[in-house]
């Protein structure tokens, strides 16, 4: 667990710094500077370029994470991969592209009314497709690499960056609303660029063939975890924004906004899993390959306990505040209230199911998660269609929660029966009990004038109270050494300074 403790901490570090610069542009810059109409344009442009670069990418992210442990070799640049996945990759874009321009009437049809600014720059969704399928493919690839932090750096910390210049440019007048446009488009493509010009100087990323590398058996296996990475990724096209596609389609382009300033706010919830779940799918592939069952239940059961504990505090943090997230936000923006609530919710189901996911995809059994991924993504279609008409963007959000939540029961039953891992005692209620009672303690104290002050005041007494009951209860051995590692370097430092 050392390294995916550490990498999970340091990409954790980026990750937060990345949020209070994205907490600047989604809570202040974007709703102050832009209508809810053309935050909702940033929103759909990334939304469909992140949607077709998963079809564009046919199933090379299972073929990265569960089959690169079989090509590993330093000296001998991987026996051809970059050039397997430089092949695959240009297929798949050259697929997408004809798709898109023989769909495109047809996307503009269903847009031209609700959403004619999407419409107007629907252009851009082209080569945002071609650095998101870029970024997707590198990013794994460093994944295997056993470096899940540079992707995550690139995408959390420096992209918002680059967004920031691009809504200030936009703020100050240097540059109009087209201008404004291209900007942020660039903004989106830079860390793909940034990953490949890394890759290339550390010597990862030659393109040499070895196709004499891939035996027969190699080649079936290949061939076998494409095809169904390729279903997984139809499924993935489905989950990857359908809620903003659909309350786009359902509510118009100004919603889709007002959903996009919400959702961000939920999603914060899932910081912390990010970079636990990329390092610890490169191990846990190892793990499978050499039949180490002992190091794959570990990680699911600690990554369970420990990612639900990060989320129960998170999630309080934010409903706790959530009357001073609304001071901050205009007017406009009030209806996304429950918005955050169900997102967040979800997003604490989804932490407690650990490596859940990435599991069963590095298992033998990943051709039937495939399936139940397919199974979750038409579950959350359906609920969609459900709840947006008659409740609106908190429709999408709690249609997101319960498709999450029989996803993962489903995840769970299957790896209990099949493997008899069991990450789940009684611990979790301990948990619960002291996020119920740590927020309804942040519930008693008087809200004050000051919603900075308020917000700084109310987070630090959640955070004391839960984490100091946390480590006395002994929940979480993890908890509890990082704890006493921390401290024993405080005063290591106060005795030097002494």
């Amino acid at each position: 667990m050392g390294i995916i403790q550490n990498q999970s901490i340091k990409g954790s570090l980026f990750i937060y710094i990345g949020v209070i610069i994205g907490m600047l542009n989604t809570a202040i810059l974007y709703p102050k500077m832009l209508t809810p109409s053309e935050v909702g344009l940033t929103g759909l442009l990334l939304t469909y370029s992140g949607l077709y670069s998963k079809f564009a990418a046919l199933g090379l992210q299972s073929v990265i994470t569960r089959m690169f442990s079989y090509f590993r070799d330093y000296e001998n640049n991987h026996n051809g991969f970059v050039f397997i996945m430089t092949v695959v990759s240009l297929i798949g874009f050259v697929l997408f592209v004809i798709l898109f321009l023989v769909f495109k009437q047809k996307i503009i049809a269903d847009n031209i009314e609700k959403s004619a600014l999407l419409v107007d720059y629907l252009f851009y969704i082209i080569p945002l497709t071609f650095f998101a399928l870029m970024f997707i493919v590198l990013d794994d690839y460093y994944k295997v690499l056993y470096n899940a932090t540079i992707g995550i750096y690139m995408e959390e910390f420096w992209m918002r960056i680059f967004k920031s210049v691009a809504i200030l440019l936009f703020y100050f007048r240097i540059i109009d609303f087209p201008s404004f446009i291209f900007a942020f488009a660039v903004a989106a493509s830079l860390p793909s660029v940034i990953l490949a010009v890394k890759l290339i100087l550390i010597g990862q990323l030659n393109f040499k063939p070895n196709l004499g590398f891939i035996s027969k058996k190699l080649r079936k296996e290949l061939i076998s975890v494409g095809f169904f990475g390729i279903i997984s990724s139809l499924s993935g096209v489905i989950n990857v924004g359908i809620d903003k596609i659909m309350v786009n389609h359902f509510l118009g382009i100004g919603k889709t906004g007002v959903y996009t300033i919400a959702f961000f706010f939920g999603t914060l919830i899932l910081i912390p899993s990010r970079t636990l779940t990329k390092i610890a799918s490169a191990i846990i592939a190892d793990a499978w390959k050499n039949e180490d069952h002992e190091t794959v239940d570990r990680i699911y059961s600690k990554s369970s306990l420990n990612l639900f504990i990060i989320s129960c505090l998170l999630f309080i943090g934010i409903w706790g505040n959530i009357h001073n997230i609304f001071k901050v936000l205009p007017e406009a923006y009030q209806s996304g209230r429950f918005v955050i609530f169900y997102i967040a919710l979800s997003g604490v189901v989804q932490m407690a199911t650990g490596v859940s996911r990435k599991l069963l995809y590095t298992s033998k059994y990943y051709a039937l998660a495939t399936y139940f991924f397919v199974f979750y993504a038409v579950i959350l279609v359906i609920t969609m269609y459900i709840f947006i008409p008659p409740y609106g963007i908190e429709g999408a959000a709690l249609a997101t929660l319960i498709s999450t939540f029989i996803y993962a029961v489903l995840r769970y039953v299957f790896i209990y029966v099949k493997f008899k891992f069991q990450p789940y005692d009684y611990k979790y209620l301990i948990i619960a009990a002291i996020t119920v009672g740590t927020y309804l303690l942040s519930e008693a104290l008087p809200v004050l004038k000051s919603f900075l002050f308020d917000t700084i005041m109310r987070s630090l007494l959640m955070t004391v109270v839960f984490s100091s009951l946390v480590l006395l209860l002994k929940v979480s051995d993890e908890a509890n050494d990082i704890f006493k590692r921390s401290l024993n370097k405080v005063l290591v430092f106060i005795r030097k300074d002494n």
